[in-house]
């Protein structure tokens, strides 16, 4: 009879999560976990590389609210295998040096969740809503792209891609009402002092969501900022 040995050895953990700028900070595992708001004991494989960070999580996570708020050295988040479920609000809300957040799988965005950075895209494939009063996504004066091809509801009413000279495409393909939130009829529209003629795409029911007329905020970025609109199915 032959006899078949196994050879049993540990399996190495690789970082999935990488972030810039802020090993002056954040440079233990509980330091990281304490900012995370999660136990010490998932986060494996830590290590610094000059200025930043890499390191495991084990699990899926929202990255909490306010939890970058006002860090100035941070400048990047790379979420590498999609752990992260949602971003709550002012999460990285002034966090002037931020130029990537790389997160797959992220289901939300809270209020002024990615507001003042120096982003230039925000990309995000599997996203299904926008939560919070005030937009998620306003005053990056980088910002030329937003890509959220799921979201299909949002509850901001205030602002929302506002104040974003460079934008040059906004991409909701599914969503029909920009704005649902108690005073979504204010006049503080969603792209007020974007860029004069970007290109918008929203969903084909945006035609007759206002009370049968067209979404206040597509017409106002017809109106105002000479908006390019593609009504998609």
């Amino acid at each position: 009879m032959r006899i078949r040995k196994t050879i049993f050895g540990r399996s190495k953990i690789k970082p999935n999560t990488f972030i810039g700028g802020v090993s002056a900070t954040l440079n233990t595992p509980s330091l990281v976990a304490s900012k995370l708001g999660i136990s010490v004991s998932r986060i494996k494989a830590f290590n610094i590389t000059g200025s930043d960070i890499e390191f495991a999580v084990i699990g899926n996570y929202i990255i909490r609210h306010s939890c970058f708020l006002n860090d100035k050295s941070i400048t990047y988040y790379r979420d590498e295998t999609g752990l992260v479920t949602g971003i709550e609000g002012r999460a990285f809300r002034s966090c002037i040096s931020l130029m990537l957040i790389k997160t797959d799988n992220a289901l939300f965005c809270g209020d002024e969740s990615i507001t003042n950075t120096k982003v230039t895209e925000l990309i995000f494939p599997n996203m299904q809503s926008f939560t919070g009063a005030y937009g998620s996504f306003r005053l990056n004066p980088e910002l030329k792209k937003v890509d959220c091809p799921k979201v299909t509801s949002s509850s901001w009413s205030y602002s929302g891609i506002d104040v974003c000279p460079k934008l040059e495409l906004v991409n909701l393909p599914k969503l029909s009402l920009l704005r649902s939130g108690v005073n979504a009829n204010n006049s503080n529209y969603i792209f007020y002092l974007s860029k004069v003629g970007f290109t918008l795409n929203v969903s084909s029911a945006a035609l007759t969501s206002n009370s049968g007329n067209l979404d206040r905020d597509v017409s106002f970025a017809i109106t105002n900022r000479g908006a390019v609109v593609n009504y998609l199915s």
